[in-house]
């Protein structure tokens, strides 16, 4: 009897703003250095660079760390490149980390990733209290769950 292949480790591609100093950032490397290696292989994108002293805090070698060097503002071309490392490195899982990564979940749409998750770190700010958002809000956050798809579906 053949013995059946071994799947292969899903990749997880972290997609952050910058990689460097933060609070988010030290969760990400906290996260990558103790899942274990035998079940998850990681990618960490930064839209606009990496701090060469928190990358080393990484423990795993395997780990592959990069940025697509974003230009402030609305850079068009930015989506390719994400596009373009995206389907370089084939990730199981695509998970992009608050709202200035949120539009390159559209890049991991266009290359064929399946699973896609997005994350927004929680922030206190002072506000008026409100039971549901306001409408134009509403309706924003009804069009992109509509068109990422809502986690339910991602598993």
């Amino acid at each position: 009897m053949a013995a059946r292949p071994q799947p292969a480790i899903p990749l997880i591609a972290h997609v952050v703003f910058r990689f460097d100093y933060g609070g988010l950032e030290n969760g990400l490397v906290n996260l990558v250095n103790r899942l274990p290696a035998a079940r998850f292989r990681h990618a960490i994108v930064a839209l606009d660079g990496i701090g060469e002293e928190f990358r080393r805090r990484l423990q795993r070698p395997d780990v592959t760390v990069m940025s697509i060097d974003k230009q402030p503002g609305k850079d068009l071309p930015s989506y390719y490149r994400m596009w373009r490392t995206l389907r370089r490195l084939r990730p199981a899982i695509v998970h992009t980390r608050n709202l200035g990564t949120l539009d390159m979940q559209l890049a991991a749409v266009a290359a064929g990733v399946r699973r896609r998750v997005h994350g927004d770190q929680q922030h206190r700010v002072r506000r008026p209290r409100r039971r549901h958002p306001p409408p134009e809000q509403f309706h924003l956050l009804r069009t992109l769950e509509h068109v990422l798809g809502s986690q339910r579906r991602v598993g």
